[in-house]
């Protein structure tokens, strides 16, 4: 029986014999290595399928894109410089030395 991510077990019923306490943690630990590799496997197949469902830029679209980042970039750092330059200055006027 495979269970579904946030479903109940069905209650244990019965006892236990001597000695399956340790024989069913063992076996937990085998199912638990087998379904972490199971998960691994699992993300990897539905991260290929999402990657083949993306819709990739064209050139032309790519170098648009890369245009607006490197302009917004140099705006960026010229405006900070700017910020810099014109506290410093004031600073300067505040505090000689």
């Amino acid at each position: 029986m495979v269970r579904q991510r946030g479903t109940a077990l069905p209650p244990a019923t019965g006892s236990r014999p001597a000695g399956a306490a340790g024989r069913d943690a063992a076996m937990r630990r085998g199912s638990s290595l087998r379904g972490a590799w199971e998960r691994v496997a699992r993300f990897f197949r539905q991260t290929g399928a999402e990657l083949r469902r993306v819709v990739w830029p064209d050139r032309r679209q790519t170098v648009t894109y890369t245009a607006v980042v490197l302009g917004t970039v140099a705006f960026l750092a010229a405006l900070i410089w700017v910020a810099d330059f014109v506290i410093r200055e004031i600073l300067e006027l505040i505090l000689p030395g």
